[in-house]
């Protein structure tokens, strides 16, 4: 089967260019709503002008249950990553990543 169901729904955010800038995503009512960067990265924390500044990267596993449709599951990566913009007019940015940190 090529097709995993997905427990969320995407909504993709363009400019007035039709510049892909992100795109938001819902699940159920347990669960709270994600936003992710142009980058496809989950964003963490956004400058004043909303545009993402902090993010983590996301892996997507394809997770196979007996006699049932495969289910795509999406887990927050511990890779961190800045993003920066040439200018107050940059809306896409350039995602750098973060060097990794270990805990004591």
């Amino acid at each position: 089967m090529l097709y995993s169901q997905r427990e969320w729904r995407d909504e993709y955010r363009y400019s007035e260019g039709q510049q892909l800038l992100g795109w938001h995503r819902t699940f159920g009512p347990d669960q709270p709503a994600q936003d992710f960067s142009t980058q496809g990265l989950l964003v963490l924390k956004r400058d004043d002008q909303q545009r993402p500044v902090e993010a983590a990267g996301v892996v997507y596993l394809r997770e196979q249950v007996a006699n049932a449709t495969p289910t795509l599951k999406s887990i927050t990566s511990p890779q961190r990553f800045s993003i920066e913009y040439a200018g107050e007019g940059d809306f896409t940015g350039k995602a750098l990543p973060l060097p990794e940190t270990t805990s004591p």
